[in-house]
């Protein structure tokens, strides 16, 4: 069984219309440079949005990718598959 790397997890978290905090990705898959992986994805051209998040003497960024650049991505996949009609 082939293993999904976390890079790709938290492209299909995001994808999935889900927010994402640095601690929830240490959480949830033991990622402990989000801010990397972003990167990684922002330059694959995935369209994420940063918003910074003050919590009393805490600061942190929540990230998340606009659900019209979601519907967008499904589209062009949906766009370039050839599909054949049987009777």
């Amino acid at each position: 069984m082939k293993r999904i790397s976390k890079t790709n997890r938290l492209a299909a978290h995001l994808a999935n219309g889900n927010t994402i905090t640095g601690k929830e990705a240490m959480n949830l898959w033991g990622l402990y440079r989000l801010s990397s992986s972003i990167h990684l994805l922002r330059y694959r051209g995935m369209n994420i949005k940063t918003t910074m998040i003050n919590n009393g003497a805490d600061r942190f960024a929540r990230y998340s990718v606009e659900r019209n650049e979601i519907l967008k991505e499904l589209t062009e996949q949906v766009d370039c598959i050839d599909f054949e009609v049987s009777e």
